[in-house]
């Protein structure tokens, strides 16, 4: 056991605003610059419904305020929030709705893992590292590399299917639990 609560999704508070989270070291590597196109994209397709990006990790001060000035200038500095360093990140994925990875190259993110023992549905862009490996098809969704318009379709769809979200969030769990457990390695 973790000794993290895993929220079942089934007991969620209803209509609740969707939580994305996101996590790495905030650098370029990490695609944490993506945010505020990610953020602009998702205010269009969820069309005046609320929504947080949570970002967990510490963001290079620099980027940080690049990233901010962006925000700003977009109109959503109030949709993306940086956690910084947690000890636990499990503790902040398990209050999410989804997980992205907007990695330009990551070999295979153990938050990755995390998310889906949490039982999130995990988004993530093509070419970018392993991640597709757990994703596949049943877990979450593989969009092209640095198309964060496609990033921002599959989390809307994804949060707007709640049967699609359980599904593929529960798939990710079993995943991680049969084939990615630290027994089975």
């Amino acid at each position: 056991s973790t000794g993290v609560q895993v929220i079942d999704p089934t007991q969620r508070e209803q209509g609740a605003p969707p939580v994305i989270a996101g996590c790495g070291v905030g650098d370029p590597r990490k695609g944490v610059d993506l945010l505020p196109r990610l953020a602009a994209d998702l205010t269009r397709l969820f069309a005046g419904r609320d929504f947080l990006i949570r970002w967990i990790g510490k963001v290079d001060p620099e980027w940080q305020d690049l990233i901010l000035l962006d925000l700003e200038r977009l109109g959503v500095a109030d949709r993306v929030e940086f956690v910084g360093e947690v000890l636990d990140p499990r503790v902040v994925l398990a209050e999410a709705d989804v997980f992205v990875l907007p990695s330009r190259e990551d070999p295979f993110p153990l938050v990755c893992l995390e998310a889906a023992q949490c039982g999130l549905p995990i988004v993530c862009f093509a070419g970018g590292g392993g991640a597709p490996e757990l994703i596949e098809e049943d877990a979450g969704r593989v969009v092209p590399y640095l198309d964060v318009g496609a990033m921002a379709a599959a989390v809307a769809e994804i949060v707007g299917d709640e049967e699609l979200r359980v599904r593929l969030g529960s798939t990710a769990r079993e995943k991680v639990e049969t084939l990615y457990s630290v027994d089975r390695q």
